[in-house]
């Protein structure tokens, strides 16, 4: 399979993917609105310096070498923050309050040359003030400590500050939760359905029947409706199975074309419990009631079919009646009358069809409905099996 046929499971389940991002990008927002508490942002600039001491002579004085070494000192004082030893020393400068642990909150970087930026972001801004003022007496206790060791005349100036209030951005949280949620939700259908074992791609639809698929119908009406009604003449006596867990809505626009267009007489047979037949063709519940094809008795089952509508005065229907056993012995006598007997039944309830020889199956399938277990079963069973996806 290649990654672009992903596509099609998405395209099959985009609303209901796109529901739940929504849903969860709501959800987000609220949260980043309501529950999420305000924060202080705090970022202390300064830069190094080299002073010159006073009484210096001024004829050896290189004010480069000054700057250089400046700037590797604010390079060493980012090492600094790299070490644990400096966040417990500016944690022991502060008392009454309880911190996070500094070192997952600071962030450092060198501006330019000797110039630096510290940064934290802490719940309550006499806190952030607090870790603020521990932070710079911290590094001025260790410059002060450094010059009085090495005889050096390092300093730290043009400190300024800036403490400002922050909130999570909604738009920004409902964005990540929808882009996490749409990759979530296309994650779980694809699994989901692999685990019911049914089939997500044509490739998996086309590799269990061994046959690709001959065309499309759909479930109002359209698609290769001619197509599909010149096989089923062909073969005379056919067998619609639905493997694709949806309405046959195509069937008033088949039987129109073979009783109408072409002209044939043609007998459908209803041989499934589910009603959904019937609803398509806008039958009455007569046909529920009276005998079918399921039932056992000496009546020819042509003489139980009903016309279908006036408008296709060719077309007929048997229902299936109340019994439990398929007259499968009797289509034999029902060809001899019609043009095209086409027995309608889904799966697993119509797996009688296997029994049957030389019989021409056609299998609507489903992407995302289809189990691939029962089109195994049927191509293994059935010699001739042509596959319409049912959309």
């Amino acid at each position: 399979m290649e990654f672009i046929h992903f596509f099609s499971l998405l395209i099959r389940n985009i609303w209901k993917i796109l529901l739940g991002s929504i849903i969860i990008a709501a959800v987000a927002a609220i949260v980043a609105t309501t529950v999420i508490p305000v924060q202080y942002k705090t970022i202390i600039t300064f830069s190094t310096a080299m002073k010159v001491e006073p009484g210096a002579n001024l004829d050896r004085y290189d004010p480069l070498s000054y700057f250089e070494s400046a700037d590797k000192f604010a390079d060493a004082i980012l090492g600094w923050f790299r070490s644990p030893i400096t966040y417990d020393n500016i944690s022991g400068k502060i008392d009454g309050v309880a911190l996070p642990k500094l070192e997952q909150i600071f962030t450092y970087r060198k501006q330019e040359q000797q110039n630096l930026n510290i940064g934290f972001v802490l719940p309550t801004r006499e806190m952030a003030e607090k870790v603020k003022d521990a932070t710079m007496s911290h590094l001025h206790d260790r410059v002060e400590a450094i010059n009085e060791q090495t005889n050096t005349n390092y300093d730290l100036v043009s400190e300024s500050f800036k403490i400002e209030e922050t909130k999570s951005n909604p738009i920004i949280f409902a964005l990540v939760a929808f882009l996490a949620g749409f990759i979530c939700f296309s994650l779980f259908f694809y699994f989901y359905e692999y685990a019911q074992g049914v089939a997500s791609f044509k490739e998996h639809i086309e590799g269990a029947l061994r046959k690709p698929l001959a065309g499309i119908l759909k479930t109002k009406a359209g698609g290769d409706i001619a197509y599909a009604g010149e096989l089923l003449i062909k073969h005379k006596r056919s067998y619609i199975i639905n493997l694709a867990a949806k309405k046959p809505g195509f069937m008033t626009e088949l039987l129109h074309y073979l009783s109408v267009v072409r002209s044939k007489k043609v007998l459908l047979i209803e041989a499934t419990h589910d009603n959904t037949l019937r609803k398509v063709l806008s039958m009455g519940d007569t046909i529920e009631k009276t005998k079918g094809f399921f039932d056992n008795g000496s009546m020819e089952l042509a003489s139980l079919a009903m016309p279908i509508s006036p408008d296709m005065p060719f077309a007929h229907i048997l229902g299936r009646g109340q019994g439990d056993t398929p007259q499968l012995s009797k289509l034999d006598a029902l060809e001899s009358k019609y043009d095209a007997v086409i027995l309608y039944t889904t799966f697993p309830e119509g797996m009688f069809v296997l029994d049957v020889d030389e019989s021409f199956v056609l299998a609507l399938v489903g992407l995302g409905k289809s189990k691939i277990q029962f089109l195994h079963i049927l191509a293994a069973g059935i010699s001739e099996v042509t596959p319409f996806e049912l959309v």
